[in-house]
């Protein structure tokens, strides 16, 4: 929050002017639509997405029954598996126990004790599965007010922290209080302040804590193709790119090694693409935690990195 010194100082047309450009968050509070059953109302009718059986060992119908919470409609999802509702639920399950096993590989064994960070939740598809599943206290911390609404509302646990927060690197928690971070496509997004995120990681992580953040990599910029709403962004809207230039083939040369930014013409959020090339996320995100492993095709079509802080 800006000090009221210097909120005087700039005047609300300032401040106006400050705001989209800073991305200090997406407060506007459009009514919810309706929501959908909980997926154990969800099973019959339609072919779901299958569940991994190295991921989930149970049947879907056992699974369903941790969690009793209502679904959210599409609107209120980031459009997230369209109008396949369980498809969605399955999804958050997966990815959730992807992390927690994934962080049990490398000697992280998460249980209710644990405190999780869920950096950029919108409403909840993986936060749901870490308090109903795994009873772990789940700080949900979104840009958009509209998504922390929605989890506050229907996501009635008792392990649940939802939390509206800035776009700006900081987190209303204390230092070394989480056990195991995740950012599922949100250091995809981040420009400017993407060292200062990731020092603040490593502040709320207690020694040993592990983070999960997905990324677009080399592997990523190689495959990229129509079948990816990155693609629709990068190729098909290319012209709407500001800073570069973009053609039809960028894409079929390979990724140069550095850090590669592209932002839309659009204002506001949501209006930057950001690819690192693992040579280089390696060196500077290894400068804050120990590059673990990279996943690839670990979250979608973007990998994984999994960071540790040091002891």
């Amino acid at each position: 929050m800006l000090r009221p010194t210097l909120a005087l100082a700039l005047g609300s047309r300032a401040l106006q002017r400050l705001a989209p450009a800073q991305g200090l968050g997406i407060s506007q509070r459009r009514p919810h639509q309706a929501t959908l059953p909980p997926a154990s109302e969800q099973l019959e009718g339609q072919n779901w997405l299958p569940l991994d059986a190295e991921l989930v060992p149970e049947s879907l119908v056992e699974a369903a029954r941790l969690d009793p919470f209502r679904i959210p409609a599409t609107a209120d999802r980031e459009g997230y598996h369209e109008d396949r509702h369980l498809d969605y639920w399955i999804s958050g399950l997966h990815d959730y126990e992807l992390l927690r096993q994934t962080a049990g590989r490398f000697g992280l064994e998460l249980d209710p004790s644990s405190v999780l960070l869920d950096l950029g939740s919108a409403s909840g598809r993986v936060a749901r599965h870490a308090v109903t599943r795994g009873g772990h206290t789940t700080w949900a911390l979104d840009i958009n007010a509209a998504h922390v609404a929605w989890m506050a509302e229907h996501l009635d646990h008792s392990e649940l922290r939802a939390v509206h927060h800035p776009a700006l690197p900081h987190l209303p928690l204390a230092d070394r209080s989480v056990n195991f971070a995740y950012g599922l496509s949100v250091f995809t997004h981040i420009d400017e302040f993407e060292s200062a995120w990731l020092a603040e990681l490593n502040r709320v992580l207690a020694p040993g804590g592990m983070a999960a953040l997905s990324v677009h990599t080399e592997r990523t910029w190689a495959n990229l193709n129509p079948d990816w709403t990155l693609h629709e962004s990068l190729v098909v809207r290319r012209r709407q790119i500001v800073g570069r230039r973009v053609e039809a083939d960028t894409f079929d040369a390979p990724m140069p090694v550095g850090r590669e930014v592209f932002r839309w013409r659009a204002g506001g959020l949501y209006n930057t693409n950001v690819f690192h090339h693992t040579q280089v996320l390696r060196r500077d995100w290894g400068r804050l935690f120990e590059v673990l492993e990279i996943l690839p095709e670990a979250s979608g079509y973007q990998d994984l990195a999994l960071l540790r802080k040091p002891h």
